[in-house]
């Protein structure tokens, strides 16, 4: 009987393909082969790197997924280095009059009231 790792990489490359970004990072602490698989096939690590960033593939106007894969490392240094360039605090009203509501994450909604009427409108 032939063992998985006897196939030739293609084919196991392929099978990976199949599956879901956390598996495949699962399967690379299989063996060695898995891991150098994973982390040298574009399609694979790119998948892999999508998921880790919580994006999904797109149409990204790369010519390659080695282009993709440059652009989404590129793009993820970016982000690290993102400095404020101003902080504003404001003011709030007193909690029973404050119609500012956090929606979480520092996103936050207004409340307008309807006329003279109790009601909010997100």
């Amino acid at each position: 009987m032939t063992a998985i790792h006897d196939l030739p990489v293609e084919i196991l490359a392929t099978v990976l393909g199949y599956l879901h970004p956390r598996r495949l990072i699962l399967c690379r602490l299989v063996s060695r082969l898995w891991n150098e698989l994973a982390e040298n096939t574009p399609k694979l690590k790119y998948s892999a790197e999508l998921w880790r960033d919580g994006l999904l593939p797109g149409s990204t106007g790369a010519a390659n997924l080695t282009e993709c894969l440059t652009d989404l490392v590129a793009r993820r240094e970016a982000w690290r280095q993102v400095q404020e360039t101003a902080k504003r605090v404001v003011k709030m009203q007193s909690p029973d009059m404050c119609r500012a509501h956090e929606l979480g994450g520092g996103v936050f909604v207004l409340q307008e009231t309807l006329g003279n009427s109790v009601g909010s409108k997100l």
